[in-house]
Order: structure tokens, then sequence, then C-alpha cells
């Protein structure tokens, strides 16, 4: 049974529109230059637009600031990913920097894997580009980033 017509029509009645011209017909779903795919019940395009916001699962943001030479793997790009913090830490603050611009800006939810019994973190603000992310303990106070630090995020443009 393919799925993707009804998934598809699903998403446009929800006011949601896949990204590109894509074709659906009774063949299913078929992503501007093979960016993407429909496997039964899963589309799995490049990006979705929900009302101008977008989500790319081919781009996973810049780390700046945090530690020293902090780094980001990507999981599903700008959905889902995750950051190694750097070493020599210094400070409470960092920035992912996103490749796509969001109308109003970025939605980030992050959680400390490493140090989740001692610290948690808050956004701080957010850019059409760019979500602050803060360290802090237990109490709400600002508290440095710990060297190595994995933390796991999840991020949505609006």
């Amino acid at each position: 049974m393919k799925r993707a017509p009804a998934i598809a029509a699903a998403l446009l009645v929800a006011g949601l529109a896949l990204a590109g011209s894509n074709a659906i017909g009774t063949g299913g779903f078929a992503p501007p230059g093979g960016g993407g795919s429909v496997n039964g019940t899963e589309i799995n395009p490049s990006a979705i637009k929900f009302n101008g916001a977008i989500f790319a699962n081919n781009t996973a943001p810049t780390a700046t600031g945090f530690c020293t030479s902090p780094g980001v793997a990507t999981g599903v790009g700008s959905g889902a990913f995750h950051v190694n913090v750097g070493t020599a830490c210094a400070g409470s603050t960092g920035t992912l920097t996103f490749g796509a611009t969001a109308a109003n800006g970025w939605i980030c939810n992050c959680q400390n894997y490493s140090s989740g019994a001692t610290r948690t973190i808050t956004q701080t603000g957010t850019t059409g580009t760019t979500c602050v992310l803060q360290s802090r303990d237990w109490t709400g106070a600002a508290a440095n980033w710990v060297n190595s630090d994995f933390i796991l995020c999840l991020a949505f443009a609006y």
C-alpha cells in the first residue's frame, strides 16, 4: 500500500508543505534532485517547511563560544544533533549557527548528556540563523561548561 500521497495530503491539510516542487501522484513522492525518499509510511525529503520555517536534514549547525574547539555531529541535520563543547572551558555560553534562515528564529532544546546531574541548559537568545545556549547549575546560576561535555539538541525554525 502506497501511503505517500495520503501523508503528503495530510501535511497540506495541516498547513505544511514539502520544500521544492515535489511531484505527488499515484507513483508516490518524488523529491526534487533525488534528495529524499518515501519508504511506505516514512517521508524523508531533504527539507520540510512549516509555514515558512525550515527543518533541514542535511545541514548541521556550527558551534562557537562554548569552550576551545567545540564540534557538532549531525544525527538528522538541523533537527537533531549533538555538540561536544570542547576543552579549556572558561565560559557558560555557546552559539549554534544554522545554514538556513528562519523567519523568526530557532527554538533549541538541548540536554547535557555528560553533566546532567549538575548542569542544565537554557536558550537565552535567537536570531534568524542562531540560537544562544547557556550552561546553568541546578540553582539556575550561570555555570561554566564542563570540559568535553556532550549535549544532545533538537532545533526547529519558527
